[in-house]
This record gives C-alpha cells, structure tokens and sequence, in this order.
C-alpha cells in the first residue's frame, strides 16, 4: 500500500515479509509526538512488525528508517541494541531475584556503561508513580505494578521511541486505566513517541494520538484517533457501539461549581467535575446510542448537553428496525445517533437537514 510521504514522520518502514501462507506488506510513517496505535484482529501481524521495527525480525526484510538513520537497507542491518527503542511486552520480564531497586540500578547501570551521564532512578521511579515499591521483591508485586517498574525501566534507557506489545492486556481494569493514563502523561511530558500494538478499542479510544488499522498483514493510512472513530467504514469499531472520541479543552468560564465547561468550537459540552481546572485536554466518549435528535432546539431538560448538527448521510443499521445518522458538529468534527426507521419518517431526516444533538453524559476517558 503507497501512502502519500509524511513530513512529520520520524520512523519510516516499507516492510514486506512472507512466511507460509502469511503476507506482510507495510507502509508506516509513524509521527515524532504522541501516541499512535497498531490496531488489528489476533493474527494481522501486529507483533511482527513491532518485532521488525525494533530489529528483531530477520525474516521481513525491507527499508526501516529513524529521522535521517536507516536501520534497514539491503544488507545494511543495524542491530536492536543501536537503535535506542525500548520495549514493554505482556509481561514485565524483571529479575526475581533483585528487588525493584535492583531492577532498576541494573538498567540504570547498562545505559551508563554504553553512554556518558548519570541516570536518575529516582526522577523515572517518581514518574512512573514506584517510588514506595522500591524495596519490594519483584514476586510481590501485582500485575499492574510489574507493568509500571519495566516501564520505569525502560525509560531508564532514555529511548528514543518507545514500542509496546499488548502491555495492558493481562491488566484488570482498574491496573489497565492506571497505565493509560501514565502512558499519555509520558508521552506528554516526556515528550517521548510510542507505538502501541493493540487488538482492543478501549484502549486505542484511552490512549491513542493516532490510528494504524492492520488487516492481514496490510495497513490503512495513518489516521488521527478523532478521524478514525469517525469513519465507521474503516473496521474500527464495531458497527453496532459506534461512539465519537473529541479531546476538547477546558474553557476560562465555568457555569457551575461541580461542572466543568468544555470548547468545542463556538459550543460548549459540561461534565462532572470536582477539583481544579485541568491543565490539558480531556478525553470524551459519546457514544450514538445516548444521542437524542431535536428538530429544534430542545426545553430544557436533567441531558443539558445539546449540540447544533448538520446531518451529514444516514445509513442502515446492524439492526434492521434502526438506522444510524452521522452528523457534523459546528467545528467540523463527527458526532453519531442511532435512532429508529420510525424516529427519522417523523423528523423527515435528510442529508444537509439541520437538527439539535442532545445527551445527557458522556464517557470520560
């Protein structure tokens, strides 16, 4: 697949591999900042080419290049250990006989033999929230805090790009929100670009920047996360729970003392909030099952949130007595309802038809 170059790409790969039935043909222009995500079935070759990026995969062969290095050319290989990427798989991989201090110290002290200046554990223990774990035998850790000591680990190589291969997949939830949060903190202000390799929305919808979907060894352009939930054709979502994700910020005015306001263009969204005004955006999800369509603007009602919508196509739904209407916010972004066949013979839906979008909550991600 040829994608059009990308001026903000810091890791290019043309990659093509073929193992038995198994056909990988990739092209990955993946961006300096921020979070993107691989996203595909079980079997799509996800791992591989994490595996193949990172200079583990002999057998795919190809072009692999990081800013103005190559690291894959003909017979030109750089080995894993030089490219400066780290790697948090499944499972933390730590040394059950050291504690998490020691984990570290022996990270800390392999970067410091192969480069000059010191590391500071206690700095990445800090951000990676483990300062209280650091006595702790490895064998008493839970799964989440496993998790976060190789992540601290790994940043104490001081990587370049950061690879990670289903990391939060054996995560409860509780463990797996934890790290997704830390995940978009690093990436923020560590200012420290991931690739993520996923089979699960929740965590593209929590996590990701942007969005990489894998099919058979064959990869769509790279989408930002808000236009990737907003095209229910490209396999995203699944076509019966489709919701739109908007990162919006905080506004300088608030109405009420327990909800904050949020811009969205022109219009404002309210939400639950206790405590001070974020410093970033916040992460929503609506979902088209909650969203309820005006002809006009609606009385004033316990779903305050209301939002102008030009209808944009309304297109058949997995259920044959329901149809999906696909709107356009004031700012151009994507918002989805689903209504019945009798709800859009009542509002005489068309396309280009301007109506009111009213919800009630949202998500917070």
């Amino acid at each position: 697949m040829q994608n059009p170059p990308d001026n903000d790409a810091l890791l290019r790969a043309r990659l093509q591999a073929s193992l038995g039935a198994f056909q990988l043909d990739l092209n990955l222009q993946l961006p300096a900042r921020g979070i993107s995500v691989l996203f595909g079935a079980s079997g799509a070759g996800k791992s591989l080419a994490l595996r193949a990026l990172a200079g583990l995969e002999p057998r795919v062969s190809g072009d692999v290049q990081f800013a103005d290095e190559v690291w894959q050319r003909g017979r030109h290989w750089v080995p894993a250990h030089r490219r400066r990427i780290a790697w948090l798989c499944q499972r933390a991989q730590l040394f059950d006989h050291l504690d998490v201090s020691g984990n570290l110290r022996f990270a800390a002290g392999r970067h410091a033999a192969s480069d000059s200046g010191e590391v500071d554990i206690g700095r990445y223990a800090e951000v990676c929230g483990i300062s209280h774990l650091l006595s702790r035998r490895v064998g008493r850790l839970s799964g989440g805090e496993a998790q976060r000591v190789a992540l601290c680990r790994a940043l104490l190589s001081r990587p370049r790009y950061l690879l990670l291969d289903e990391p939060l997949s054996a995560l409860d939830s509780a463990a797996r929100l934890a790290l997704c949060q830390l995940l978009r903190r690093l990436a923020s202000d560590e200012a420290l670009p991931m690739l993520l390799v996923t089979h699960s929305l929740d965590e593209v919808e929590r996590v990701a920047d942007q969005v990489i979907v894998l099919t058979a060894g064959r990869n769509q352009p790279r989408l930002s996360l808000a236009e990737a939930m907003a095209a229910p054709d490209i396999g995203l979502q699944a076509p019966g729970e489709l919701a739109a994700v908007f990162d919006l910020e905080a506004s300088a005015q608030q109405d009420e003392p327990d909800l904050l306001r949020l811009q969205i263009g022109q219009d404002a969204i309210h939400i639950p909030w206790r405590g001070p005004r974020p410093d970033r955006a916040v992460r929503l999800r609506i979902a088209a099952r909650d969203v309820t369509l005006w002809p006009q603007l609606p009385p004033l009602s316990s779903a305050q949130n209301c939002l102008p919508l030009q209808v944009e196509r309304i297109v058949d739904g997995t259920n044959p007595a329901m149809r999906l209407v696909i709107g356009r916010c004031r700012d151009g972004r994507r918002l989805f309802a689903r209504i019945t066949r009798a709800a859009e013979r009542q509002l005489q839906l068309t396309a280009g038809q301007s109506v009111f979008a009213q919800f009630k909550a949202v998500a917070l991600l």
